[in-house]
């Protein structure tokens, strides 16, 4: 394939280019498998793929990407890490003017502009 630098990369692109996890198993490097994965879900939406994910960071990223996209909060309760858990809340409580958010956001910056943009 025309701009594969190693098999990871040559696999990666076609589970990318084809939405084939199959491909993105082949790949041996973690850090790529999971980042193969991760752009097949935020193209597909896919919730289950983004909770079987091992890389706890990655699950995080993904679970705060599709609780945003989907306007849905209780997607942000499963996020295990604060950074990404506070940006799921104040993105979905400022994308849907709900304030009541706001209340799960940790980061003090962060309650500060969450209470101040969805009260506008």
């Amino acid at each position: 394939m025309a701009g594969c630098t190693s098999n990871d990369e040559c696999y990666k692109q076609i589970g990318i280019n084809n939405f084939d996890y199959d491909a993105c198993d082949m790949i041996r490097d973690i850090e790529k498998k999971e980042r193969c994965y991760d752009k097949i879900i935020d193209k597909t939406d896919n919730l289950e793929a983004c909770r079987n994910l091992e890389n706890q960071e990655w699950k995080d990223n993904c679970l705060a990407t599709l609780g945003v996209n989907r306007g849905d909060s209780s997607l942000c309760e499963e996020i295990v890490g604060e950074f990404d858990s506070d940006f799921c809340y104040w993105h979905i409580a400022n994308n849907l003017n709900d304030p009541s958010l706001c209340e799960n956001v940790k980061d003090e910056t962060l309650i500060e502009s969450c209470n101040k943009f969805s009260q506008e």
